[in-house]
């Protein structure tokens, strides 16, 4: 909502909670796990987005020896974390071939 709060009913176990803002935010993702308790009392998990970082450039293609931009190609950066891979962010490239990510600054 407006304030930021979620409302979730879950049963009993671990879960992954990935939470994506709108793009115009310009915010990154974060990825966080809680445990759902057998109880009926509510669980409150405080989550704080990082700091946003910039991953930029462009996608070339060498076709025949000339460079070529390339338009839409998808980009994601991931980092493992226990064992598993965590997205970051994602982006796409435009008809330049020009990309920007944002991504958390620092370890969440």
């Amino acid at each position: 909502d407006a304030a930021g709060e979620a409302t979730v009913w879950l049963e009993q176990r671990d879960y992954t909670v990935q939470i994506t803002p709108p793009a115009e935010l310009g915010l990154p993702r974060a990825t966080t796990t809680l445990t759902a308790l057998a109880d009926e009392d509510a669980a409150t998990l405080p989550i704080t987005l990082a700091r946003p970082g910039l991953v930029e450039g462009t996608v070339w293609s060498n076709e025949a020896g000339a460079f070529k931009a390339q338009d839409g190609v998808l980009l994601q950066v991931h980092e493992v974390r226990q064992g598993q891979r965590v997205l970051l962010g994602e982006g796409q490239t435009n008809a330049r071939g020009d990309f920007a990510l944002i991504i958390p600054s620092e370890a969440p």
